[in-house]
């Protein structure tokens, strides 16, 4: 029973945001919990889902729904501190997407991002263990 409702419910999500009205793909990431019981006490599954505000293309390349992007830190300072994982910055993915629509703003609270890249640096492997650089 419980993997039925997981099924309806997420397909229905995926079904309202493949709507353009709505995001325009069916490709989401979200997850869902389980709950079983409602505020009284009583027998009562149901599912909660945490979803984001947009989705992927079908290339898997590019979020779409999303109008504005804001960020801290900028690729150019995670790489000058080692981390690699991305070499394209949000402004060239912009420019590269002349279809995509999208506003952003950079350097938000971007000496306090910073400051958090810098300390993780400084933590020993088993403390940042699954985080880059």
């Amino acid at each position: 029973m419980y993997a039925a409702l997981f099924e309806a419910s997420s397909e229905a999500l995926r079904a309202l945001a493949a709507n353009p009205r709505f995001v325009g793909t069916d490709r989401l990431g979200f997850f869902g919990v389980l709950h079983t019981w409602g505020r009284t006490l009583e027998y009562h599954p149901h599912v909660h889902y945490v979803v984001p505000g947009g989705g992927i293309d079908e290339g898997a390349i590019l979020w779409i729904g999303i109008e504005t992007v804001v960020f801290g830190s900028s690729i150019r300072f995670l790489q000058s501190r080692g981390w690699w994982q991305i070499d394209i910055t949000a402004e060239e993915v912009i420019r590269r997407s002349p279809f995509l629509r999208c506003t952003l703003i950079g350097g938000v609270m971007e000496s306090e991002c910073n400051a958090l890249f810098e300390m993780t640096a400084g933590l020993g492997n088993e403390q940042t263990e699954g985080i880059p650089g």
